[in-house]
């Protein structure tokens, strides 16, 4: 189990099987956006007003690819080298947080929703015999 991060009204977990992505404000060192996969999805959070949703994995995608394409354009000039280098850092642990949400599985895919419902844990409710119990006796178990 990984470490737990405290952030705003979320609960996120770092460590081996959690990847958590920060995206750095540009030109600036205010807060920001943190984004990792849960449940075959890609969930970001804003720490800037505590807002938080999720996206597919075929739209991060596009989002990500675009991104890649406006640094690869942006690299023509030469300014901004250390931005353009904190962008690609993220692009790359976008990378890592897209293949761990596909690994988990589209979570409206019929397959994935089978799979997690036989893994989930189930409880078996079995009754004891109870033998010579009389009226207004308490039993302990």
């Amino acid at each position: 189990m990984g470490n737990i991060v405290k952030r705003s009204t979320r609960i996120l977990l770092t460590g081996e099987n959690h990847n958590v992505v920060k995206q750095w404000p540009m030109f600036d060192d205010g807060p920001e956006l943190y984004w990792w996969a849960e449940n075959g999805r890609i969930c970001w959070e804003d720490a800037r007003d505590n807002s938080y949703g999720t996206l597919s994995i075929d739209e991060c995608k596009e989002r990500v690819t675009n991104l890649r394409k406006m640094i690869t354009k942006s690299s023509e000039g030469g300014d901004y080298a250390d931005e353009r280098i904190r962008m690609l850092e993220f692009v790359r642990g976008m990378g890592d947080v897209l293949r761990q949400a596909i690994e988990q599985g589209d979570p409206y895919d019929d397959d994935t929703m089978k799979e997690r419902k036989r893994r989930r844990p189930t409880s078996v409710v079995v009754p004891r015999k109870l033998d010579n119990v009389i009226a207004g006796d308490i039993m302990q178990f």
